[in-house]
């Protein structure tokens, strides 16, 4: 949800917040050894998270990036992500691992 509030020097800010919503599912299957997307850039985008639910590590980029590259983040078998307090992105997010790997995705 965003929401407009008042900063100390009465500027107003916009911040992004959880907030209650129909959680959308996109879990799916690694298809191959190449970043694939996982969530399309989505402006009203309030929270989500992921899960990696297969036998291998899995990385990810939540700021858009191909997510083979440095700079991802690895979720470990079981892990999951964002950590709580993260900050929620609007961008698109994408995922890499193991071909016939399984993950559980949901976005709010």
């Amino acid at each position: 949800m965003l929401l407009a509030i008042r900063d100390a020097s009465g500027n107003v800010q916009t911040v992004v917040t959880q907030a209650a919503g129909t959680p959308v599912d996109r879990s799916g299957t690694i298809a191959g050894t190449t970043s694939q997307p996982l969530m399309v850039a989505n402006s009203l985008r309030s929270g989500y998270l992921f899960q990696n639910t297969g036998s291998n590590p899995m990385t990810i980029s939540e700021i858009g990036n191909d997510a083979t590259l440095a700079g991802t983040f690895v979720v470990g078998v079981g892990q999951m992500f964002p950590p709580v307090g993260y900050i929620i992105t609007q961008g698109a997010i994408n995922v890499a691992g193991t071909a016939g790997d399984t993950y559980t995705a949901r976005e709010w």
